[in-house]
């Protein structure tokens, strides 16, 4: 089996046999985390078929790009029979997420 651990400067990806998990390393997203999360985000879709699980619990600010790219890839993710778990949403984001009706698309914790 290859590394379960992807290390990169802003996020790591672990993967497990159900599931792919990806957890920012920082608390916040400038222009350079973003534009990583959206390379994360692309390897863990083409390279994988499992469930995409993102942590969020370390994440204090969730700027409306970042987060309208997370309600897009769950999208991309439910077109393709996959789900996006999301752990550690704030009530804000989880207030966005039902506002927006894709409480069917994901799941979170």
């Amino acid at each position: 089996m290859d590394n379960p651990i992807q290390r990169y400067e802003h996020f790591e990806i672990r993967k497990s046999r159900q599931s792919t998990e990806v957890v920012p390393l920082m608390a916040s997203f400038d222009d350079s985390s973003f534009d990583e999360l959206k390379s994360v985000l692309a390897l863990v879709f083409y390279q994988s078929s499992l469930h995409v699980k993102i942590d969020l619990s370390g994440v204090k600010i969730l700027p409306l790009p970042v987060a309208m790219k997370l309600l897009s890839f769950a999208f991309d993710l439910r077109l393709k029979n996959r789900t996006l778990v999301l752990s550690g949403a704030s009530p804000a984001f989880k207030k966005l997420i039902q506002f927006y009706r894709m409480d069917q698309a994901l799941l979170i914790f």
